[in-house]
């Protein structure tokens, strides 16, 4: 693996940190993209049982992929966060879901 800290760290203002990305197989995806360049940095298994991939993807799309399993209840979260931007002003930048 290489180093979390390195990726994390940014060189321009306003840098996108990470994509998230709904894969099948998690084992597959993450083996794809190691062979076409883009290291693991991060692997983790959430309270939740969730398992995590962080690769490192900078020089491909300036920022790291998170890979993890599409679940029906991570498809839920991620669609109530994406109304609650819906005709969103910029205004209360801190709100609760």
């Amino acid at each position: 693996m290489c180093s979390s800290d390195l990726v994390l760290e940014h060189d321009r203002p306003g840098q996108v940190n990470h994509f998230a990305c709904w894969v099948e197989d998690l084992e597959a995806a993450s083996a794809a993209l190691i062979e076409q360049g883009m290291p693991l940095t991060m692997a983790l298994t959430s309270s939740s049982g969730m398992e995590v991939r962080f690769h490192d993807a900078r020089h491909v799309i300036g920022g790291v992929l998170e890979l993890y399993v599409g679940t029906e209840h991570l498809r839920s979260f991620y669609a109530k966060v994406a109304d609650g931007a819906r005709d969103w002003d910029g205004s209360d930048v801190v709100r609760y879901l």
